[in-house]
């Protein structure tokens, strides 16, 4: 339920994303996992580093880093501000984690949203009607952040069904 308020406020841990960042270091604590945003949590700095890391304020910090979730959808992004001693030192953006979700999950909660969109099927099911207008079939739905980059990643495969639609072609229903 809260996910649903804040479906734009999403990461994916970094080593499974599609193009993930170049790899530090190994994590030993899940404040050190890297994730990357949704839409750009970088646009306004001029450090090359894309990641946001979980918040030590959070209860997902007290998780080991193979425990750590592969999606969550936060609250707000902080960063400290950079130490007199070290100004050339950035400090790592920090993500207040509200809840950690499933792939299957982020899917249906983005249903009917601009950020959900659906592959062309990947495996063809049954013929729900005998006109051949009403399909059962599997897709790959891609969560997407419209017109930034195409920021986004694949979700797991559902079935759906689909109805041709004259001038639009096939169309998932529901």
């Amino acid at each position: 339920m809260v996910a649903a308020g804040f479906i734009d406020h999403v990461a994916i841990r970094a080593d499974l994303a599609p193009i993930p960042p170049p790899a530090g270091r190994k994590p030993s604590r899940a404040i050190e996992v890297q994730y990357l945003t949704l839409f750009p949590s970088h646009a306004r700095r001029d450090d090359d580093d894309k990641s946001v890391y979980i918040h030590p304020s959070s209860p997902l910090a007290h998780r080991s880093p193979k425990e750590c979730p592969e999606y969550i959808v936060y609250s707000h992004l902080q960063r400290a501000a950079p130490s007199a001693t070290t100004p050339d030192r950035i400090p790592r953006a920090r993500m207040h984690a509200l809840v950690d979700v499933s792939g299957g999950q982020l899917a249906a909660l983005a249903k009917g949203t601009p950020l959900l969109q659906y592959g062309k099927p990947i495996k063809e099911g049954k013929q729900l009607d005998k006109l051949g207008l009403e399909k059962e079939c599997w897709v790959v739905p891609y969560l997407r952040a419209e017109g930034k980059n195409d920021m986004g990643w694949p979700l797991p495969a559902r079935k759906v069904v689909q109805k041709k639609v004259l001038g639009k072609g096939w169309v998932i229903q529901g």
